[in-house]
């Protein structure tokens, strides 16, 4: 159909809308919109419609640089091997969703296979050698090539930061003794979310020791009533009917606004500083120092400042 002339005409206006829905769903660090899953349901469709055009012959738009950082982004995002899931790798969770696998990392290595043979070829052990069931948005298995099935590979996992929406430490990659630690750290992370500005989700030595509390849909996790928010009861103005508000799902934020402050990788600690903020409370902040001397003996400081009150560690 690429040298049909009605087609390919419709072909130009589609290519540009795609750019465009690129650039709304992927900010310029990589990061989505969304929580991990339904990031899928959001950017998942894109991809459907633009192996469609590369299989008609019309151009590979897997080329934007916009989405080979939205793969790293996704790989991030993944635990350590778990024991819970036969030592697969699943997508953390943080508002509406759960721990899962995606379809997502096959429908990239299919589409970048020619932009970046080694990136595809890990994405493909990814989706390849995950667990045997996945979250799709669409028919992913029709679309992902089966040609090559690479076996499970280690991938490059490293500290880093996406300003807006996590703040990712990571130690001992690809071993059985592998670390890892997540920080909400902004507010370009929107769609469906909880109360949960500055949340942390941690895997230590391969076990999960701190995730997060969110349900799936309602009740909704909200500040008040989260088991990893802290907030200053003497100085936090909050009614129990704003309370039972958030529980059924209809409530507003107890923290506004937050941002990350500070961030630093070294080769044996790493330090993030997360800022939330309301006009009624004012501000606290939540410091996390990860120091190491090797990969198996990880330390993790956390340290929380409120002003009007007495801070504490």
């Amino acid at each position: 159909m690429s040298k049909d002339p009605e087609f390919a005409a419709r072909t130009v206006a589609i290519k540009k809308r795609l750019t465009e829905e690129i650039e709304k769903g992927i900010f310029a660090n990589g990061s989505s919109f969304g929580s991990p899953h339904y990031t899928q349901t959001g950017i998942d469709p894109i991809w459907f419609t633009l192996l469609q055009i590369k299989q008609a012959g019309l151009g590979n738009m897997f080329s934007q640089p916009l989405i080979k950082k939205y793969a790293v982004f996704l790989t991030s995002l993944l635990t350590p091997p778990s024991a819970r899931f036969n030592l697969n790798r699943k997508l953390i969770s943080f508002g509406d969703g759960s721990e899962e696998s995606a379809g997502s990392f096959g429908l990239l290595a299919t589409g970048l296979k020619d932009i970046d043979p080694a990136l595809s070829r890990t994405l493909l052990s990814l989706y390849y050698n995950g667990p045997p069931t996945y979250i799709f948005a669409g028919p992913a298995p029709l679309a992902i090539s089966s040609t090559y099935q690479p076996p499970a590979t280690q991938i490059t996992l490293t500290d880093c930061s996406y300003n807006g929406y996590v703040t990712h430490f990571r130690l001992g990659a690809n071993h059985r003794l592998e670390s890892a630690l997540w920080v909400l750290n902004g507010d370009t992370f929107y769609d469906h979310r909880g109360d949960d500005r500055g949340e942390v989700a941690i895997y230590a030595l391969g076990a999960p020791l701190s995730l997060s509390s969110s349900s799936f849909y309602m009740p909704m996790q909200q500040a008040p009533i989260s088991d990893r928010w802290w907030y200053p009861r003497p100085g936090f103005r909050i009614g129990q009917e704003q309370i039972s508000r958030s529980m059924m799902g209809s409530g507003g934020t107890a923290w506004g606004i937050s941002k990350q402050v500070e961030f630093v990788s070294f080769n044996n600690a790493a330090y993030s500083l997360i800022e939330m903020s309301n006009s009624d409370s004012g501000t606290w902040t939540r410091k996390i120092l990860e120091i190491h001397l090797n990969d198996s003996v990880p330390i993790y400081v956390f340290t929380i400042r409120y002003p009007r009150l007495r801070s504490g560690v």
